[in-house]
């Protein structure tokens, strides 16, 4: 999110911690610090918001996120997997944040982090594996060094340029994948929005797949 870039040295990121993101490579991260830049000029003006900065969403409806874990893996795309632990939260639990937030948000651009556990790939990958019955397959995948990745990120998404598909891994797939970040607290949303942190991030990971099975097998071919 916006605080992506932040320097690993950072003891944790709270909703104090100063905007990396701007100067950041990747534009996914990069335009939702410009995105907030601009309500915070709005509040100036007079506009009441409320500012909320959600990392690592996983659950059902979800279809090109970490799902794409899973299709990967069924499709034999699954390079292998990073040595990160990203922060993953749970979907419903970002939702019922958002609502809390527009009921009884603090002052004007009041900020909340929405951040959970931390998740290591290969651990998200055999969750994502367990409703295809392949979590044996999970074991025997490389842990992939950062160069590595990025370079199969980059590369995909060049080839994406010619092919006008959607590459299987992405630079910021691959960024994900190899760098877990300073660890984002977001203990002032639990507080004041009852915003849950603790989800079984597993278990909400199957019921995403599971959903995308569902609804959409057509990314599993």
């Amino acid at each position: 999110g916006v605080s992506g870039g932040a320097p690993a040295n950072l003891p944790r990121i709270d909703e104090r911690t100063p905007h990396f993101a701007e100067r950041s490579w990747m534009g996914y991260v990069n335009t939702k610090a410009l995105a907030e830049r601009e309500v915070r000029d709005a509040t100036l003006d007079g506009l009441w918001t409320v500012i909320l900065n959600p990392a690592g969403i996983v659950g059902p409806y979800d279809r090109t996120g970490f799902a794409r874990l899973a299709t990967m893996l069924k499709k034999g795309e699954l390079p292998g997997v990073g040595a990160a632990a990203p922060q993953m939260s749970s979907a419903v639990a970002i939702a019922n944040a958002h609502v809390a937030a527009a009921k009884k948000g603090g002052v004007p651009a009041r900020n909340y982090n929405l951040c959970g556990k931390h998740v290591p790939t290969r651990d998200a990958v055999r969750a994502c594996a367990a409703p295809l019955n392949m979590t044996a397959h999970v074991d025997q995948l490389r842990t992939l060094p950062p160069p590595l990745l990025h370079a199969l990120g980059t590369a995909a998404d060049f080839a994406s340029l010619v092919t006008r598909s959607e590459p299987p891994i992405t630079g910021v797939i691959a960024e994900l994948m190899s760098n877990s970040g300073p660890p984002c607290t977001a203990a002032l949303a639990v507080r004041e929005l009852a915003f849950d942190d603790n989800e079984d991030i597993d278990a909400v990971l199957r019921d995403s797949v599971l959903w995308l099975l569902r609804s959409a097998p057509k990314y599993f071919e």
